[in-house]
């Protein structure tokens, strides 16, 4: 439609030296192969700033998919993905999750603060893995009863969004 998403990345470097991060943008139907990369260096103590990362960094005008960051040391990272318009902006923070927070096979991801009031909640996957993941989830209300199931996979190397999980 008319919309304009953009996404601001920040990437902070707590380490006493400078770090080599590695950015690869994985495009979605793109079969799990990144579409792009590009390496960046990051001072000790230092925030990196990328605005507009997918034009910045990878220059391209449009882009839809997900970016792995991989370093050689330990960095903190967050984005901001918003729709920029004539009255502003709107969108959400997207902080980077590192290897000890991803979801394994038989482990169980939980997201918090979805409502369906007046609200449309998104939620958003991505494959670091090289084989297809099948998801089962479940909408569960503030009873702890499941109101809703289904299924969901996610290609190899691809990031994928449910539009409006309710």
């Amino acid at each position: 439609g008319t919309s304009l998403w953009r996404t601001d990345l920040r990437i902070f470097n707590p380490s006493p030296s400078t770090a080599t991060v590695t950015l690869a943008y994985h495009a979605k139907g793109g079969g799990g192969a990144p579409a792009a990369t590009v390496s960046r260096q990051v001072a000790a103590g230092a925030i990196l700033s990328l605005d507009d990362l997918m034009s910045s960094a990878f220059c391209l005008e449009t882009a839809n998919g997900g970016v792995r960051l991989t370093a050689n040391t330990p960095l903190i990272a967050i984005s901001r993905t918003y729709n920029q318009s004539d009255d502003g902006t709107y969108g959400q923070s997207i902080p980077a999750t590192g290897g000890a927070a991803l979801v394994g096979a038989g482990e169980v991801g939980l997201f918090s603060g979805l409502s369906n009031s007046g609200f449309r909640s998104n939620a958003g996957f991505f494959n670091v893995g090289s084989a297809p993941v099948d998801l089962a989830l479940e909408l569960v209300g503030g009873s702890g009863a499941v109101a809703a199931a289904g299924s969901w996979r996610v290609l190899a190397g691809e990031m994928d969004q449910i539009t409006n999980v309710f």
